[in-house]
């Protein structure tokens, strides 16, 4: 038997319980520098069961940019060169850092993302270009057109449109370069031509002069 001193301290009681039935709901997308991407959660949430799919879909950033493909990343390369990271820190977000070889615009699937009860999000996708600025900077050449003070109207085309168009500047400047050494080599004969017909001139000149002055000339 208990110690009468508990039933001094019995009494109603209420319990209150509340259980989570309700999914996170996703916020907005963002990105930074064209390198990590990610979205925002309205609740904490758990990656621990995710599930990831990328495909890069173009070669150049944009949607018509370079040409368009469908490589899906090797879940080897997912797990080894791209980043992953949830936090709750400052908000719930769920990230993706791009490795620097990876540049072009791509499609971004992901799924298993749940709150801390264990309600799954809805499955999201994620459209990014990843690394633009590096890559078209490093495989922007000067033509010949901007070296002569054209306008380059290829700036900002897909690939395959400047390598034609570099193509054409580049048989422009042989056909300049063509142009200029035919022009020389006709040139040169009819200098050597007048040269020739000058100094001809010159010794008639000097004959007359010498008849007409009583010298030595030979007349010609």
């Amino acid at each position: 038997m208990a110690d009468p001193s508990v039933h001094e301290y019995v009494g109603d009681q209420r319990l209150t319980l509340t259980v989570d039935t309700k999914r996170p709901l996703d916020k907005l997308d963002f990105s930074s520098q064209q390198r990590v991407f990610g979205k925002e959660f309205d609740e904490n949430i758990d990656c621990s069961g995710q599930s990831v799919e990328i495909r890069k879909i173009r070669t150049a950033c944009g949607p018509s940019g370079g040409t368009a493909t469908n490589v899906q990343i090797s879940e080897e390369a997912l797990r080894g060169t791209f980043e992953f990271k949830c936090t709750n820190v400052f908000g719930a977000t769920w990230m993706v850092e791009f490795p620097e070889n990876e540049h072009g615009r791509y499609v971004v699937k992901v799924d298993g993302v749940t709150d801390a009860a264990g309600n799954a999000a809805r499955r999201f996708v994620l459209m990014v270009d990843a690394h633009c600025s590096r890559w078209r900077h490093r495989w922007r050449f000067p033509s010949t057109s901007s070296a002569l003070g054209v306008q380059d109207r290829s700036a900002g085309a897909p690939s395959s449109v400047k390598s034609v168009r570099t193509t054409a500047d580049a048989w422009m400047s042989i056909g300049v370069v063509v142009s200029f050494v035919v022009i020389v080599a006709i040139a040169a004969p009819r200098r050597r031509g007048g040269e020739d017909h000058d100094a001809q001139t010159e010794t008639l000149l000097c004959a007359n002069k010498g008849i007409a002055a009583g010298g030595y000339g030979a007349a010609l």
